[in-house]
């Protein structure tokens, strides 16, 4: 997924696959990038085995350089988007 991303300092751009009725977590990637504006492409680690014919989220949020890991860091983004994706035949779209 790419990221468009505008910050006065470095960040790390987090992207969370959900399940869109539930929010059950079905993966995650994670970049940092640089301050000013830029583009980030993700790499978005499937994990779970997310069920076919199910609607997904793909939810970006940033959050300070190196803070990405924290357990928390949630909480404390300064921006976020969303994204409603489909998983059909167990094939989930590479970027969009």
């Amino acid at each position: 997924m790419t990221v468009a991303s505008s910050a006065p300092a470095a960040r790390d751009i987090t992207v969370d696959f959900l399940n869109s009725v539930n929010f059950n977590w079905y993966g995650k990637g994670v970049v940092t990038v640089p301050a000013g504006k830029s583009a980030a492409t993700v790499t978005v680690n499937i994990q779970n085995n997310p069920p076919k014919g199910a609607t997904y989220v793909l939810k970006a949020w940033s959050v300070d350089q190196g803070k990405a890991t924290d357990p928390n860091a949630w909480t404390k983004a300064y921006d976020e988007d969303n994204k409603q994706i489909t998983v059909a035949d167990n094939f989930v779209p590479a970027s969009c």
